[in-house]
């Protein structure tokens, strides 16, 4: 395998496990297990830990290993602060441009999604990072762009850190509904108010699922 399809596989394997939590939040990961774990070289392990240090994924502890960041209260303002900001400039701003046979296709899937429920949490959270890029995905800005990239990195970890029960899930699905119906009716500042909306309370149901339970 060539240099570059390595640090690929070892950056994304990496990744991959710290957003599933198989490498959990505050754990110390050693370069030398990673090695044994993938098969590859410690170049490719060190240019991929150079990249995930750049999403604040993890932190190189010198003389000590590599620690996978935790997510605290900050982060999640500060994640929630920017996707609303972003999201609801891209829908404003660019929604117009979007498919309305694309716009269909979610409204049916979360239409079927509240009488059937049966689908696995999983799926849900994939269907729910393709809805929402399908509006970043019209931005052309490339420093928007990254920033984006940047964050969903963390709000992936954050959905299964979190651990969201179905009816936070079916309360999901009836806001992406609401955006989705503002946008059919080319009404596309209702649909940012709509996308604010449910960003807020996806921020107030990680608050209370990582932090306020832990205090019950």
């Amino acid at each position: 395998m060539k240099k570059e399809n390595l640090k690929t596989y070892a950056y994304k394997t990496i990744r991959d496990r710290i957003m599933s939590c198989q490498y959990a939040p505050l754990s110390i990961l050693k370069e030398e297990e990673l090695q044994i774990e993938l098969g590859v070289s410690r170049t490719p392990i060190r240019e991929a830990i150079i990249t995930l240090e750049t999403e604040r994924l993890v932190k190189i502890l010198p003389k000590k290993g590599i620690l996978v960041t935790d997510i605290t209260m900050n982060d999640v303002n500060s994640i929630f602060e920017v996707r609303t900001l972003l999201e609801s400039y891209a829908i404003e701003k660019l929604g117009v441009n979007v498919a309305k046979e694309k716009l269909l296709e979610f409204l049916w899937y979360y239409q079927a999604y509240n009488r059937e429920r049966n689908c696995s949490n999983a799926e849900f959270f994939e269907k729910d990072g393709e809805f929402h890029m399908l509006f970043m995905s019209l931005v052309d800005n490339p420093y928007m762009k990254y920033t984006y990239e940047t964050i969903s990195s963390q709000n992936n970890r954050l959905r299964v850190m979190s651990g969201l029960k179905e009816h936070r899930l079916m309360e999901t699905s009836d806001e992406h509904i609401a955006i989705i119906k503002a946008c059919l009716e080319e009404d596309f500042e209702k649909a940012a108010n709509a996308m604010k909306v449910h960003l807020a309370n996806a921020k107030s149901a990680i608050f209370n699922c990582l932090f306020y339970k832990k205090h019950e």
